[in-house]
């Protein structure tokens, strides 16, 4: 399993955002935490989480719904998710991912209960908030995420502006609406190295978290080249 680390950010502290890193923003909420779409253009692939309950104006394409004080309501989690998986199913906003449920570590067995006996028995993730947690902790949380409502991200620190968290690489790759057109090229990508902790090859540009904990270690390391062909189709 591949991990991936995401910095999360309203949009009066979006400029706060690390550059070049994966992130998250908000399509609800006050116009100081909704990102606009000039964020969303600026930042293409971003999660897109949803806060705002039933009430109010939501997101059915969104890819989290986010369960805490003043956003969505417990009982809203089982009809929205089935709303996100058909959406998702549907591809109705290319780039939408399989609904997470964002919830912090104490009441994810309150969010799992409300998601069965609301009749959603998969398909469904969850984005756990835990800012006790180290990052090899967080990570081996995401790694070991099983079950009918597997752990698919960890948000574990806060700096203040912005927030980090780890997610499965898989899933935040597994978008609807990708079509995959015929294709016969091949080439050369320079730059990889090995980590000495992990004992994985990557790329130099941007290293991220290790599973050994911290970040990769690809100080000591020669440079590699990887030959790709990718004909599909």
């Amino acid at each position: 399993m591949g991990i991936t680390v995401v910095f999360d950010a309203t949009h009066a502290n979006i400029g706060s955002l690390p550059p070049n890193g994966a992130c998250a923003g908000y399509v609800t909420g006050s116009p100081d935490i909704a990102w606009t779409s000039a964020d969303w253009n600026n930042h293409p692939g971003a999660i897109r989480i949803d806060q705002s309950p039933s009430s109010g104006v939501w997101d059915a394409t969104a890819d989290v719904d986010d369960f805490e004080t003043g956003a969505v309501l417990v009982s809203e989690l089982a009809p929205r998710a089935k709303l996100r998986k058909q959406a998702f199913a549907n591809g109705t906003r290319p780039g939408q991912r399989e609904p997470l449920v964002y919830a912090s570590a104490v009441n994810v067995t309150n969010v799992a209960n409300a998601l069965v006996n609301g009749g959603v028995s998969s398909g469904v993730g969850l984005f756990v908030a835990d800012w006790n947690l180290t990052d090899p902790e967080a990570i081996a949380m995401v790694v070991a995420g099983a079950g009918p409502f597997p752990i698919r991200g960890v948000q574990f620190h806060n700096a203040g502006t912005y927030d980090m968290s780890v997610f499965d690489t898989g899933w935040l790759s597994n978008v609807s609406g990708a079509v995959v057109q015929p294709s016969a090229r091949s080439g050369v990508q320079y730059g990889w190295r090995f980590c000495s902790k992990c004992s994985a090859l990557v790329h130099s540009t941007g290293p991220g978290m290790c599973a050994g904990g911290g970040v990769h270690n690809i100080g000591e390391s020669h440079d590699y080249a990887v030959s790709w062909n990718d004909t599909v189709g």
